[in-house]
């Protein structure tokens, strides 16, 4: 591989300048890269909330991550899977539904890692979403959400058959996780993320959208109409969706949280969360995505190609006025190959991309995705194709 080198600001301000120029007042990018010897944090824009008042851009500011969420959920359950259901090969994987909870019979089959994997059946939120009750409430609690799952007649499609979307898995997984513990009773899941997954890390301004602060929080946009509209923070689903899609957090701890999944961060702290990444980073599942892209507990897994010689592992995240993508190269060993147990060097690059806006699209991909593979191409020595149909495509929520 070329020697890492990190983009300039000249090239990054190429990148997003032709998405500022002529937008309304209070649009913002927000890019971070880390390499073998460095790291730093890009910001270009402006924002303000709902009355207008200006908010500071800067490694401070909130934004919702969306589905990145997904990657905070997966890493728990692994923490508490670890801690409680140990093992050779982690049990709590193979363990069903009808083990934890107790909701309508046709779930009861499902296996824990498909819920993290895109594979248990249940429906596709990137398709017709059919997995809400047709009156919801708001606020959609999980008492709520676990009611509705024992009354639908809803009946999912075979687990480990094909890849789906599913929302619906991750906030279920994030009502089994915190019953790991049978012997006693552990906190709630939004405690737990706290105790052992952000403290560890040093990640003191991530919570959940219901903890938010709202004046402190920028007003966001979105390009599904024409022209942009301004559109309120949250998503109806919430706090029942957490897993999938609540977690809000700031530049400065998303770089972190980049980090750490690169394998760059191993203090004494956080060696046993270091030491779930090849787990989670791996192919959970035989299923793949478009048939093309494996998936790890959360993670999508491209291979390589002419533009990615050693492939990516991403994950993007988007709701009404928020978009958020991350993006490395891979660096574990799975852990069903016999050298798993060496220590890999970790990735050599990463990125993330976070703004306050919606459905703003270049070649019929998110820009967020489009600008972070401009970017790590770029950190690789190489030159980012005009053809971007080969960029790792973003199917969910």
């Amino acid at each position: 591989m070329s020697k890492i080198v990190p983009p300039t600001k000249k090239y990054l301000d190429s990148l997003v300048d032709p998405f500022l120029t002529n937008q309304p007042e209070g649009l913002a990018f927000v890019i971070g890269y880390v390499g073998p010897t460095f790291h730093d944090i890009y910001f270009k824009g402006n924002l303000a909330n709902q009355f207008g008042k200006k908010i500071a851009l800067g490694k401070d500011t909130y934004f919702e991550l969306a589905s990145v969420s997904k990657t905070f959920t997966a890493t728990l359950s692994a923490v508490l899977g670890a801690q409680y259901q140990g093992g050779t090969t982690p049990a709590w994987l193979t363990q069903t539904i009808e083990k934890y909870l107790t909701i309508g019979s046709q779930f009861n089959s499902i296996p824990l890692s498909t819920l993290l994997s895109y594979s248990s059946g249940l429906p596709a939120d990137n398709d017709t979403v059919t997995d809400l009750p047709q009156e919801i409430p708001v606020p959609y609690s999980p008492a709520g959400m676990l009611g509705y799952l024992s009354m639908t007649p809803l009946v999912p499609k075979a687990p480990n058959s094909a890849y789906r979307y599913s929302n619906l898995g991750f906030s279920i997984m994030a009502q089994i996780a915190p019953l790991f513990d049978r012997s006693s009773q552990l906190p709630d899941f939004g405690t737990l993320m706290s105790e052992r997954v952000l403290d560890p890390l040093g990640m003191k301004d991530t919570f959940f959208f219901e903890d938010l602060s709202i004046d402190e929080f920028a007003l966001g946009y979105t390009y599904s109409t024409s022209p942009q509209t301004a559109v309120g923070p949250g998503w109806p689903e919430l706090p029942a969706y957490n897993g999938a899609g609540g977690v809000v957090s700031t530049p400065n701890d998303m770089l972190t949280w980049l980090r750490y999944n690169m394998g760059l961060i191993n203090t004494k702290k956080t060696e046993s969360l270091t030491a779930l990444l090849p787990l989670l980073q791996s192919p959970a599942t035989p299923v793949l995505a478009f048939d093309e892209y494996q998936l790890g507990l959360s993670w999508f897994l491209s291979p390589s190609s002419t533009d990615f010689p050693v492939g990516a592992v991403w994950k993007d995240g988007e709701i009404t006025g928020t978009n958020t993508f991350i993006e490395f190269l891979p660096w574990v060993t799975p852990p069903s190959l016999p050298d798993s147990s060496s220590s890999p060097t970790p990735s050599q690059a990463g990125v993330f991309v976070m703004t306050n806006c919606d459905s703003l699209l270049l070649d019929d991909n998110e820009v967020v995705a489009t600008i972070a593979n401009d970017v790590l191409i770029t950190m690789q020595g190489m030159t980012p194709p005009a053809d971007k149909s080969r960029y790792p495509r973003v199917f969910g929520r």
